[in-house]
């Protein structure tokens, strides 16, 4: 768009590489579009919006904690508040103590051979909690007999779908990697790697929010499975953009049938991690379920009424499918014994023991690099290309630290985030800024001359509300200064 203004071009046409392959640009050259003025006034009034806010409160900011070097941010300083507010849950949780019930049953079968489980009590899928051992109860289930009813069941586990940007700096958080680094990574894994057959980028552009894969994806997804795995093991899979994705760009692949392992002499340590990343769960995705047989046995004791039921579960893998790829889930009873057929109509069942355990209800978890990023995006707040600049700002300006691999607020970060969300909480808040991104996306999706009314209007009416906001802080704050 710039530079079809300063060239004056009559007809300027534009294309979109998203994968830096011969046959990624010779698709681009075959498609060129008109300029977009929806897209670019959205883009527009995006940064204009992030300055005023930024350019607006940040002075404040220096001039309330008297220092410089501060800054404040329509997602960077949302990004802070949620780090604040979870710090405060954790300092003021007070843990209970609690106990849950667990027997160990004997099952001897019909042969005379003996196995034990332990079950647990349950209501549904949640351990039952007492406040204290129930000696009551615990006198009545030692001297009753008891039933057993089970049932079997199969189950199919989905594979995850593609990565988009959030799910790659998450997954690539387990190997260790920052939001921003994993980016510069995935950024140099798309420009392009030299290979012996020449310089070719090896993934699809990185900065997306859709689940959705091209036709040429899907084909070379077709393609690796079919060569690795047969040709019955490609399962076709129809991924969209989950609601509320711009869906610019396709999940992130790879865009080659290069492994992994034929990169390890070329591409160094990390970057072959992320590749391994992307390219592992881009077939998964292609792959068959996982499907297993679920057991679960119910004791129950006769003439005792409770609440819930004593229950064991356990699973036997019948198809291993996508987990052939990405390693098993995790599936509790899959790491439990499966109970033969000639325990489950036993001769007897014996009650060996009984067992309280102590536990103590923790507070929530501090985010990580990863959590955050994915809070902000179900909250709807910031785009995939923001995320590991805002994770980033947070620790650049001192506002937040990393401990082991958690986020936790400085004695800084919090004082800023006491100050805005004291003056401007209407403006610094996730529906709010969710609420900006809609108006965005309306920009986006609209023609000129609606597209300039609603950028003008948009901008206008923030502003508006802005600037009344800021005379009220600085009026509040000569007063109290008089």
């Amino acid at each position: 768009f710039h530079l079809s203004q300063l060239l004056s071009l009559k007809s300027p046409k534009r294309i979109e590489i998203r994968e830096v392959t011969p046959e990624g640009l010779r698709r681009a050259l075959e498609k060129p579009r008109p300029i977009d003025l929806g897209l670019v006034l959205a883009q527009t009034t995006r940064r204009v919006l992030d300055r005023l806010l930024g350019y607006t409160l940040s002075p404040l900011l220096w001039r309330a904690l008297k220092r410089t070097a501060l800054s404040a941010g329509r997602v960077q300083s949302v990004g802070l508040k949620l780090i604040c507010e979870r710090e405060r849950e954790i300092l003021n949780f007070i843990p209970e103590t609690y106990y849950t019930l667990e027997l160990t049953f004997s099952l001897i079968a019909p042969s005379g051979e003996e196995m034990e489980v332990k079950a647990l009590l349950m209501k549904g899928d949640e351990p039952i909690r007492f406040k204290e051992p129930d000696k009551e109860l615990e006198r009545k289930l030692r001297s009753t007999p008891w039933e057993l009813s089970y049932e079997i069941s199969e189950k199919e586990v989905l594979p995850p779908p593609p990565l988009i940007t959030s799910s790659l700096q998450g997954e690539c958080s387990k190997l260790g990697l920052s939001a921003g680094r994993t980016m510069r990574i995935a950024q140099s894994l798309f420009e392009g790697v030299d290979l012996p057959s020449g310089r070719i980028g090896l993934i699809t552009y990185h900065r997306t929010d859709s689940f959705r894969v091209s036709e040429a994806g899907v084909k070379l997804a077709k393609e690796i499975l079919s060569f690795t795995f047969g040709d019955d093991w490609f399962t076709y899979r129809n991924y969209k953009p989950r609601a509320g994705a711009q869906d610019a760009h396709e999940a992130i692949r790879p865009t080659t049938s290069t492994p992994p392992e034929a990169l390890e002499s070329v591409l160094p340590a990390d970057h072959l991690k992320v590749y391994s990343t992307v390219w592992k769960r881009f077939l998964a995705a292609f792959s068959p379920s996982l499907s297993y047989f679920l057991q679960v046995l119910n004791f129950k004791p006769k003439g005792v009424n409770l609440k819930g039921t004593f229950t064991y579960k356990a699973g036997k893998v019948k198809r291993k499918g996508f987990s052939e790829i990405l390693g098993l889930p995790a599936i509790d009873a899959l790491k439990r014994e499966w109970v033969d057929e000639e325990f489950l109509r036993p001769v007897e069942i014996k009650l060996k023991r009984l067992t309280w355990k102590k536990g103590k209800t923790k507070p929530p978890s501090r985010y990580t690099q990863a959590s955050l990023i994915k809070t902000l995006e179900r909250l709807g707040v910031g785009r995939p290309s923001t995320y590991a600049t805002i994770i980033e700002t947070l620790l650049k300006r001192g506002y937040a630290q990393m401990k082991r691999k958690f986020m936790v607020p400085t004695e800084l970060g919090m004082k800023v985030n006491d100050y805005l969300q004291k003056y401007f909480s209407d403006l610094i808040n996730e529906s709010f800024t969710a609420k900006m991104e809609e108006g965005l996306d309306r920009i986006e999706e609209s023609q000129e001359p609606l597209a300039r009314e609603l950028s003008y209007s948009y901008l206008k009416e923030f502003w508006d509300s802005l600037s009344r906001r800021v005379s009220e802080v600085k009026m509040t704050s000569r007063e109290r200064n008089s």
